[in-house]
């Protein structure tokens, strides 16, 4: 008797396997298939903040993160914003609800998302996939040249600008 024989795994065991990849078929109708999660929208970019983001066009800060995103050459579409003031602020919540390849954390350090690397600001670091990027917050960085140049640095580095 063969082991693959004996092997059964559980609903919940498989869809944790097969988690982006499995479809519910209904048995009276093969041409349907529903998926069984729902699609998430891949950005280019994640913007993580540890104050809240006010969204309107003439607050500075979010004038200041357009012009960091226009400057990359992406749009506000192109990007994901999250606050850990008001989000769920975690790695893995991330890499499963808003994908991006690289994520952008103002005022936010490695271990406030639960990364299990530690890496100073201004440092592209590589981990699952995907590259994190730390700077200090946003006012600190609107009113000094040199940490924006630096973040300029790191952004031009990351997408070869």
């Amino acid at each position: 008797m063969a082991i693959n024989d004996q092997l059964k795994l559980s609903s919940p065991t498989l869809e944790g396997l097969y988690r982006n990849s499995l479809y519910y078929i209904e048995e009276q109708s093969s041409k349907t298939a529903q998926p069984l999660r729902k699609e998430t929208i891949k950005k280019m970019m994640t913007i993580l903040t540890g104050s809240p983001i006010n969204m309107e066009k003439e607050n500075p800060s979010f004038l200041f993160l357009t012009g960091i995103v226009q400057a990359c050459r992406l749009t506000i579409a192109d990007t994901n914003f999250f606050s850990s003031h008001n989000d769920e602020v975690n790695f893995k919540y991330i890499q499963d609800n808003a994908p991006s390849p690289l994520v952008l954390m103002f005022d936010i350090t490695p271990g406030d998302i639960g990364l299990p690397v530690y890496f100073p600001h201004f440092q592209l670091q590589h981990f699952s996939g995907v590259t994190y990027l730390s700077a200090p917050d946003l006012p600190a960085l609107q009113e000094d040249k040199l940490l924006k140049s630096k973040l300029w640095l790191c952004l031009k580095q990351y997408f070869s600008i």
